[in-house]
């Protein structure tokens, strides 16, 4: 009993640990131990038994080839017999096979044409293959087609090689790099693993037969793993890659990406590039002015859309060859047993020559044979001066055409466009800079903190100095390619705008697809395309190389051309210098290179033409899936050759959806996720557990993706999630958590950022083109650097204790230090609150002035901290007081190098030219002999304190800030378009208190006319106070845009004044309604006229290009207006009273010489009666006398006077501003201008 329980464990062991032991092991074991009795018998000098005296011959296989070949020659012949019969009887006698062979082969001929078709065979496999153009290795070759499926060598452990292969696809599956020596290690551990199995089975094993093939199993195992210690495993690596079925190769990519990531990259960039197609096509004026500055424009050119693919290909085209030809004597020199002997005889030859003469090197041409004999091994070539070695990145520029037409039958085009080259040194671009070393126009940028301006006209220096002489070389050259200079040789954000700028002027509308290169991505390349009217696509990042049209078809095309033509300019180059008795090597200059690009690209251009391979390679990159048919509305699939659900990616509208890149944050966490998984397994979840809310699940996981159902994670996932998140430690969850915390915030703050770019920049639309807006952007690139040495220090510290509040700055600063370090030390949002992302926003390092109402305002200071979480800004060293400021950054502004300084009050030295002509313009003086109907109306001065400004201190006032933006003789209102409406007109248009309502009409509506920027002073009084609010009118665009100004310091702005606005409103531009009062500084007391001066002084100090608060607080400007008006005003009064004591005299003179005339009229008169002899003369005379006092005629005037009063009555209205829009004047009034005219004719007469 106890025999049987030992013989039953030892069977359910085998069972167990053997499940089957299949008959392939068995026959195995059974030859290896027949094959062992052989070798024992042959050692021991004897022969096999049983072995008969006639030697049996051994059958030789036929390959498969061969059998395929036969039954061809079978079926060719087979109609010609009647029966299969005759058939096999006369194959077997033509080919010598015995009948059953041939009926076999007959038999098989179709399994064996369709396997030798399959593995690809041939006649003779150990040199050659049916498959051409493929390398084989000899282990590949070896016995190739001469067995079919199952035939030769029988694997003896198959387990291990099934686990092994298993294991090893696994690791591939997972990405995990795989060598030789880590599979050699894995087969060790599974041999062991097998062996220790057989032992098992061998010690249960109770039938001596069966433990004895335990055992020999077991050796010819150990065996083997002893034989890789012996030849350090290559035999058995060699075996291993055989069965596998694995190569060696060199990878083609490396990336950090799995292949689920790289799917929904993929898959990202097709949604991007289809969504941007769609917004650009069809979307709503809405949306598509989140992207572009003229989204109006853009949608009536959009069919006209040219979509862009570019990206940057490092060149090295200074540098030498890596290889050169070498002689043999030069690979094989001559043997040491030779050179030996060679200086053992000049050795004897020395000996013999000693004291003779003195040693001298003798001059020898080189020659071959003289090398060779040296014996000189290494091979040996000049070496080139290591500034050849010369790095530069060209940006190349692929354009399709037609993928947005009404046209249904119009085809896509490709074209190769002008690349851009970037070479070493200061920013700068070649375009700019004439052949004369001049920048052409202006161009400002910031790098690293520092704003750069280059006026135009100003010279150059050594900028791209000999790309400047290539240039002059060949100007015709230097039209096909752009050559731009950066530190580094790259593309940052200021070659970025200067590209796009180059790029705006050629298609009108743009859709651009780049890659995620940080130069593209930038606040200063987001104005860039929102102001060049372009869109602008992700390609998502680490795909360039499998879906960027530049890396899979142009790149690796352009590097081989570029190399062959700089291989040809270097063998002409170096041939010229050896011509010359030069061994300097060859270097290329400027000019070689870009003849080497533009080849290169015109190659390029020339196939493209030929075999449109632009289209060709976005199709089959997938780019291309759709197309925008303008006359259906909707976007039409190219083909439906498209594989995978990219035309489902769609809302119910037919829409493509907006791409999600929180799936690319969720595949890299699922990646990791399933990295995790795989080292820490475990067993399957129940059946009936329910799927996690997305509350449930770790914080890395709740992603809008996931939330959205857009990416399912199955139940097996989430637990392995959940198994994570509780073995990590809380440190690095924390860690995580502040850093996905700062990618957040960063990513709010560049949205509100862009709100902010967007709106200004189409602000300055208004009054810009589009060029004028893109030039005049400031990109800015690199960061200022925060090291500051300690002779700096030393120097800040001096200027600031110099200052009044040094003491206080000081200790600030220590203060700031010491919160620095708590802030260090604190808990985790402390570490939030510092982090570099979140306190190095854009602002960070950059000039800024303050827009806050108080006495900062307008002030200037370089940002220290712009904390994005908490949108403030901090600017240290604020002022004359040194203060520091921490404000919200919406409250400041970043200075830019176009901003203008503001203009300085000049001293008020008034000559009379000038004050004569306010006068006049202001109704303030009349003309000599004007008609006295209208009196000149005169000026009040201001008291003081000021009161209420009358209509006429806003209109000098008006005059006065003419005066101080125009510099010399120039006239910055007329030549800015800039206008006043008179307060007394629109006073009198109001309240209707004139002579002629309808004059008083046209006259307003002649003011409101031919004007850019209108300024209407409105008074109201009801049953509130007596008040001037403003309404400015600004009209340079193709809207008119409105504004309107209230300082009185309530909650509601004055009634009555706003419903006056909305009257003149209502006449000047029908249908417009009066919007909200501008959020301005407020009075104290009657100070409305002067806030009125002032905001009219912000309005032009902003159009003339100050910036916005460049004069400060609105209190200091109405404190400024205050005095220079009173000292203004008291001028034009002083000049008013002396023209009219000069006018009152010269009446008197001129009465005199009237009464002094008529006296001498009246005695010659008297003389001539009496005269008869001098009657003649008399008459003469009388006639002259006559003349003078004769009334002239409108024929008599000049014909400039006669051209001056024709325009007055053409265009005259009866009133303006000399006459107070009252009684009319001879500016306005064609009647009275001809009598003024008349009279002035009269007194030359009279004189």
């Amino acid at each position: 009993m106890r025999q049987l329980l030992v013989e039953a464990a030892a069977e359910e062991a085998r069972r167990q640990l053997q499940p089957e032991l299949s008959a392939q092991s068995e026959e195995a074991l059974a030859r290896m131990r027949s094959a062992a009795e052989s070798k024992k018998r042959r050692l021991s000098g004897g022969r096999p038994r049983n072995v008969g005296s006639q030697k049996r011959v051994r059958r030789r296989e036929r390959p498969l080839a061969v059998r395929v070949r036969i039954s061809r020659q079978m079926l060719a012949e087979r109609p010609a017999f009647a029966s299969d019969r005759d058939f096999v009887a006369a194959m077997s006698k033509k080919l010598g096979l015995a009948r059953k062979t041939v009926q076999k082969l007959w038999a098989d001929h179709d399994s064996t044409e369709a396997l030798v078709k399959k593995r690809r065979l041939s006649l003779n496999p150990e040199k050659h293959s049916a498959s051409k153009g493929t390398r084989k290795t000899a282990s590949d070759r070896r016995f190739r087609g001469f067995r079919r499926p199952g035939g030769g060598k029988k694997e003896l452990f198959p387990q291990v090689t099934l686990s092994l292969k298993l294991w090893f696809e696994e690791q591939r599956a997972y990405g995990h790099t795989v060598t030789r020596r880590v599979l050699l290690s894995k087969w060790q551990v599974l041999m062991e693993e097998e062996l220790l199995r057989l032992r098992t089975l061998a010690d249960s094993a109770l039938d001596s037969a069966e433990r004895s093939k335990y055992e020999l199993l077991r050796q010819r195992g150990q065996a083997a793993l002893d034989s890789v210690s012996k030849d350090s495993g290559k035999n058995r690596l060699r075996q291993l890659l055989h069965k596998l079925g694995c190569s060696l190769l060199v990878p083609d990519l490396t990336t950090k990406l799995s292949a689920e990531e790289e799917r929904v990259r993929a898959a990202l960039t097709y949604q991007s590039f289809d969504r941007m197609l769609w917004v650009a096509a069809f979307s709503d004026l809405e949306e598509l002015s989140e992207k572009v500055i003229a989204p109006k424009k853009f949608r009536d050119s959009v069919e006209n859309l040219v979509c862009l693919f570019s990206d940057q290909i490092p060149l090295w085209v200074k540098s030498g060859q890596e290889r050169e030809l070498f002689a043999s004597w030069e690979r094989q020199p001559c043997s040491q047993a030779e050179l030996r002997h060679n200086l053992e005889v000049a050795h004897q030859a020395s000996l013999e020559q000693r004291g003779k003469s003195l040693p001298s090197f003798e001059a020898a041409k080189p020659s071959a044979k003289a090398k060779a004999s040296s014996g000189q091994g290494q091979k040996r070539a000049l070496k080139e001066d290591q500034h050849s070695r010369y790095r530069i990145t060209y940006e190349a520029r692929q354009a399709l055409y037609g993928l947005c037409t009404s046209k249904p039958q119009a085809q896509l085009s490709g074209a190769v466009l002008p690349g851009l080259i970037v070479v070493h040194g200061v920013h700068a671009r070649l375009s700019n800079i004439d052949s004369s070393g001049r920048f052409i126009v202006e161009e400002s940028f910031s790098w690293k903190g520092k704003q750069v301006v280059r006026s135009a006209k100003s010279h150059a220096g050594k900028i791209l100095l000999s790309w400047r002489q290539a240039r002059d070389k060949d100007p015709l050259l230097f039209e096909q390619v752009s050559v731009m200079s950066q530190p580094s040789a790259n593309v940052d954000s200021i070659i970025f705008k200067w590209s796009q700028e180059e790029l705006a002027k050629v298609p009108v509308v743009a859709l651009h697809q780049r890659d995620a290169f940080a130069g593209a991505w930038t606040t200063s390349a987001t104005e860039s395309l929102y102001a060049s009217n372009h869109l602008q696509c992700l390609l998502a990042p680490k795909l360039t190389a499998s879906l960027q049209l530049t890396d899979t078809d142009y790149a690796r095309s352009f590097k081989a051309l570029c190399r062959a033509e700089m291989e040809s300019l270097r063998s002409s180059g170096q041939q010229a210098l050896l011509a010359q008795g030069s061994r300097e090597p060859w270097q290329a200059s400027p000019l070689d290179m870009v003849k080497a690009i533009v080849s290169a690209q015109t190659t390029l251009r020339q196939r493209n033409e030929k075999n449109s391979w632009v289209v060709a390679g976005l199709r089959r990159n997938g780019i291309l899936a759709y197309k925008a048919s303008l006359a259906e509305q909707k976007l039409v699939p190219l083909s439906s050759e498209e594989v995978g659900d990219r035309f489902l990616w769609v809302d119910k509208n037919l829409v493509p959806l907006k791409p999600d890149f929180s799936l690319i944050t969720a595949s890299k966490e699922l990646a990791d996720l399933y990295e995790w998984d795989f080292h820490n397994p475990a067993s399957a979840p129940e059946e009936d557990q329910a799927l996690m809310d997305i509350s449930e699940l770790p914080s890395e996981l709740q992603l809008p993706c996931i939330e959205s159902g857009l990416l399912r994670l199955p139940l097996e996932l989430q637990l392995a999630a959940q198994r994570r998140s509780i073995s990590t430690p809380v440190s690095v969850k924390d860690k995580k958590a502040s850093r996905r915390y700062a990618k957040m915030v960063k990513s709010l703050a560049k949205k509100r950022v862009s709100a902010k770019l967007r709106k200004a920049l189409r602000d300055k639309l208004k009054t810009q083109s589009l060029g004028q807006t893109l030039g005049k952007l400031v990109p800015r690139a690199g960061e200022a650097s925060e090291a500051i040495s300690q002779k700096k220090k030393k120097l800040q510290k001096l200027k600031v204790k110099k200052t009044a509040d040094g003491k206080a700055l000081m200790k600030a600063l220590t203060m700031n230090a010491a919160e620095a370090l708590a802030l260090q030390n604190s808990d985790v949002e402390a570490e939030e609150a510092t982090l570099a992302e979140v306190t190095k926003g854009p602002l960070a390092g950059r000039v800024c002035r303050v827009l806050q109402l108080g006495v900062h305002c307008g002030k200037e200071a370089t940002c220290s901290h712009h904390n994005l979480s908490k949108g403030t800004v901090t600017l240290p060293c604020l002022g004359d007081s040194m203060a520091t400021l921490t404000l919200p950054d919406s409250l400041v502004v970043e200075k830019e190098a176009s901003w203008l300084k503001p203009l300085s009050w000049k001293h008020m030295r008034l000559s009379r030219e000038l004050k004569q002509r306010v006068l006049h313009s202001c109704g303030g003086s009349q003309l000599f002999l004007e008609e006295s109907v209208y009196g000149p109306e005169p000026i009040e001065l201001l008291k003081t304190p000021p009161q209420m400004l009358l209509d006429q201190h806003i209109l000098y006032g008006f005059e006065l800030l003419r005066w101080h933006f125009s510099q010399g003789s120039e006239n910055f209102f007329f030549e800015q378009g800039i206008r006043i409406v008179d307060p007394k007109l629109s006073l009198q248009y109001i309240t209707k208190e004139c002579f002629d309502v309808s004059i008083v009409e046209n006259a307003l509506k002649r003011e409101g006319e031919l004007f850019k920027t209108l300024f209407v002073p409105v008074w109201g009084q009801g049953d509130g106070p007596k008040h001037w609010t403003l309404l400015h009118l600004d009209q340079e665009s193709d809207e008119v845009r409105i504004k309107y100004y209230d300082s009185l310091n309530d909650e509601e702005p004055h009634p009555c004044c706003a419903a006056n606005a909305q009257v003149l409103l209502d006449f000047l531009f029908p249908g417009k309604t009066l919007p909200q009062r501008e959020d301005s500084q407020r009075q104290k007391s009657d100070e409305c006229g002067f806030y009125v001066l002032t905001h009219i002084f912000e309005v032009v100090a902003l159009k003339r290009g100050e910036g916005p608060a460049s004069r400060g607080w609105s209190s200091v400007i109405v404190m400024d207006l205050m005095n220079f008006l009173r000292t203004w005003l008291g001028q034009l009064s002083g000049e008013q009273d002396k023209l009219q004591n000069e006018q009152a005299s010269r009446l008197k003179s001129l009465e005199k010489s009237r009464l002094k005339n008529l006296k001498v009229s009246q005695e010659l008169a008297k003389k001539a009666s009496v005269a008869a002899e001098a009657a003649s003369q008399a008459a003469k005379l009388a006639a002259k006398v006559l003349s003078l006092g004769k009334e002239p005629e409108l024929s008599d005037l000049p014909k400039e006077h006669q051209d001056k009063i024709s325009q007055i009555r053409l265009f005259g209205c009866s009133v303006c501003s000399r006459c107070r829009w009252v009684s009319g004047c001879l500016s306005c009034d064609g009647p009275k201008a001809e009598r003024y005219y008349l009279n002035q004719l009269r007194t030359q007469y009279a004189s």
